[in-house]
């Protein structure tokens, strides 16, 4: 079989971190090594949570502050086309005519 044509059955059993000898058959040089990796792989997956983490209350902090400004623009927006906001002189906001098309 040409290398680049291997199964993908060996891929995952090492994917799923499957081993050729049960636990209780194991060396305990064996246990140890294979017990160093996996708080090795536990400890970069803490790392890359912690980043995602990080990303995710950038991102919310983000939208509040867009939300805020939003927010803060549309109720100025409003304040200037309310009746009382923007033209007060005028007792009518807006007059109203027919229109035929």
């Amino acid at each position: 079989m040409a290398p680049h044509n291997r199964p993908s059955g060996i891929r995952t059993s090492l994917r799923q971190h499957l081993h050729s000898l049960p636990p209780s058959h194991r060396s305990p040089h064996l246990e140890r090594h294979l017990l160093a990796k996996e708080k090795e792989r536990l400890e970069q997956e803490i790392v890359r949570l912690e980043r995602r983490c990080r990303q995710c209350r950038q991102q919310a902090a983000d939208i509040e502050a867009q939300l805020a400004t939003a927010t803060e623009g549309a109720s100025t927006r409003s304040s200037m086309l309310s009746p009382t906001g923007g033209n007060e002189c005028d007792e009518r906001p807006f007059s109203r005519m027919a229109v035929d098309y």
